[in-house]
């Protein structure tokens, strides 16, 4: 086991295409292994995304690699920008017609699509887009192995949305510290995704407000988490006092 984890360690930092390297890092990831290479993989990833400029020009026509580094960056926590498909884009702001017909880069496009944050225009036109032409080739002539992927791909991502949207909703509800809960609601929102909790979000905020007199108290030395708290109870529209 030693001597095939360090076989697949050079592997990774082998000076090898990029796109080769994303789609090793991405079968660690479906064969469930992924966490045995967590810092190279990250360390591998860091090294792309310092160099997205130069990984842009040479992954200028490929949509399918562009997609999958997209995914496995987004995935990884890097901030990057759904600015990388705007190559792909036509004048209209529309994804290109000619890429109806391209079912893998149709398939990756897909499962980058669900990364999309709250205002990403274009990843809500790839999610539709994408949608629309697969189904209408799984209604067709899309070859069988494509369908079954295309099929668990949309399972898999349906599955793995309601897993973590019951997850968070816990945590926003569990009985913890205040300033804990303040901090996930506000990292929420820096991931974008706080609108897919907006009424467990406004639920936790209520209780806090209406325990305004308790939580002053228990945040009375906390500069940070009262000023947290009343940012997020003033952008969620509660009348909460400076005074306070």
């Amino acid at each position: 086991m030693d001597k095939l984890t360090e076989d697949v360690k050079q592997l990774i930092y082998m000076n090898k295409g990029v796109e080769d390297q994303l789609q090793l890092i991405d079968h660690l990831r479906q064969l469930g292994v992924a966490y045995h290479f967590k810092e190279d993989i990250k360390d591998a990833l860091w090294t792309i995304y310092g160099s997205m400029e130069d990984v842009n020009m040479l992954l200028k026509d490929n949509l399918q690699a562009t997609a999958l580094m997209f995914r496995l960056l987004r995935e990884h926590g890097f901030a990057v920008s759904e600015g990388v498909f705007y190559r792909f884009m036509d004048e209209k702001g529309n994804l290109k017609a000619i890429l109806r017909h391209q079912t893998e880069e149709l398939v990756s496009l897909y499962e980058a699509s669900h990364l999309a944050k709250e205002g990403e225009h274009v990843l809500e036109e790839a999610t539709n887009f994408t949608t629309k032409q697969l189904k209408s080739l799984m209604d067709g002539s899309l070859e069988p192995h494509l369908r079954e992927h295309a099929h668990q791909v949309e399972e898999d991502n349906a599955r793995r949305m309601d897993k973590l949207t019951e997850d968070v909703k816990q945590l926003i509800y569990m009985k913890k510290g205040i300033e804990d809960q303040l901090q996930l609601i506000d990292y929420l929102r820096q991931l974008g995704v706080a609108y897919h909790f907006k009424e467990d979000i406004k639920d936790a905020l209520w209780t806090i407000y209406g325990s305004m007199e308790e939580v002053s108290m228990l945040l009375k030395d906390n500069l940070h988490a009262t000023a947290l708290m009343f940012r997020l109870l003033r952008e969620h529209g509660f009348a909460v006092s400076e005074g306070d």
